[in-house]
């Protein structure tokens, strides 16, 4: 991992691992760095959302469509494989549902993977904020409005490496939020352990909704997103990753410059 690589081959010939392609490979061709949409990075993972107006019949002309499409198919892909893995009935996670959510996606791909310079997506990382009504230890109600984790999927045959620990530590320093004070919608026994493993996260307060969120939650003030998030944290991210602020949807950063932890403990 770690090599230079365009960013729509960050996210172009898909595959859960080197033996079994999540997509067909001719759905991705590469993308030369020399296109508008495309930027260099130095690790693979990108920060991924999906505009409402991708899609539409009046931008059918447009060269950006199959870049657009591209993505969409590949968030559906993504989708599918938790989906599958958690033992889901249905998909949480389209590229259908981020349009009409203000969700963000964390992608991290194995840039080493061949065939070469393709790579592979290891898993993802779903986060948005949300209003939600939950009771604290008094077992009062308090609206707020925190950031929540909505899916998390790392291939089965890449699990207890540390890349779920990476991806996830990449997200809080992005977002700017500690472990405590996310809210996590019906999380698997697997996660549970996950976030006790690796932030000692344990107690947790009980909850009349399908969210959990743990002691300590009520300790920060929870205040709502600027009024259009995903133009905030575009602009946030832009300065961070020296991204243009104009793009196809892909926000890509350097996740190796962020120190993970001390005494780390494979995922």
């Amino acid at each position: 991992m770690g090599t230079c690589i365009c960013d729509l081959s960050l996210l172009g010939l898909i595959c859960s691992n080197q033996r079994m392609w999540l997509t067909r490979p001719s759905c991705f061709p590469a993308v030369t760095s020399g296109r508008r949409e495309c930027t260099v990075l130095k690790r693979g993972v990108a920060k991924v959302w999906v505009p409402e107006r991708w899609g539409r019949k009046s931008d059918w002309r447009s060269p950006s469509v199959d870049l657009q499409q591209q993505i969409m198919t590949i968030v559906d892909e993504l989708g599918k494989a938790s989906a599958k893995a958690q033992h889901l009935p249905a998909p949480i996670t389209s590229a259908s549902r981020m349009q009409s959510n203000r969700h963000v996606m964390y992608v991290l791909k194995d840039t080493s993977a061949r065939p070469a310079g393709k790579g592979a997506i290891i898993g993802f990382l779903k986060v948005g904020y949300k209003k939600l009504f939950v009771l604290d230890d008094r077992e009062a109600h308090n609206e707020v409005e925190p950031l929540c984790i909505l899916d998390f999927y790392i291939h089965e045959s890449l699990q207890r490496h540390g890349h779920g620990r990476e991806l996830f530590h990449y997200m809080l320093q992005k977002e700017r939020v500690e472990p405590h004070q996310l809210a996590i919608d019906r999380p698997s026994q697997k996660l549970l352990k996950f976030l006790n493993k690796h932030y000692n996260l344990e107690t947790t307060v009980p909850q009349v909704n399908n969210f959990v969120i743990f002691e300590g939650f009520f300790a920060h003030q929870h205040r709502p997103p600027a009024p259009s998030l995903r133009a905030s944290r575009h602009s946030r991210a832009a300065a961070i990753d020296s991204t243009p602020a104009e793009g196809p949807g892909v926000l890509v950063g350097p996740a190796g410059t962020i120190p993970l932890p001390q005494n780390p403990r494979g995922a």
